[in-house]
């Protein structure tokens, strides 16, 4: 009698389920603080952007590198407000809020 091999049904699909968060993951826009995005345009690295009322999204040039591009996506930040972080070189990002009032991690735009 010849030895059967089994393959449990779940391993497979967590082996699928892995594989598309791994391609996501490599094809995901890379989140930008706001303020070094206000920075990238000085720097001629902005390629394109689509503007939203709570977003920017858009390709630029990798830092320090003439050539290639990259994805990229933003919160905005007030406009009152940057010039004044800016001038104190502070990191500054935007927020989403949900319905709820809840303030939403970056990561989940």
């Amino acid at each position: 009698m010849e030895p059967k091999t089994k393959i449990n049904v779940w391993y497979a699909v967590l082996a699928v389920l892995l594989l598309n968060r791994w391609i996501s993951a490599m094809y995901a826009p890379t989140r930008v603080p706001y303020s070094q995005f206000l920075e990238a345009p000085e720097k001629r690295r902005v390629i394109e952007v689509v503007v939203t009322k709570n977003a920017i999204a858009g390709k630029m040039r990798p830092p320090g590198q003439a050539t290639g591009e990259m994805t990229f996506t933003t919160n905005r930040v007030p406009p009152d407000l940057s010039p004044k972080l800016a001038r104190h070189t502070v990191i500054f990002r935007g927020a989403t809020i949900d319905r709820d009032g809840l303030t939403l991690p970056p990561s989940s735009l």
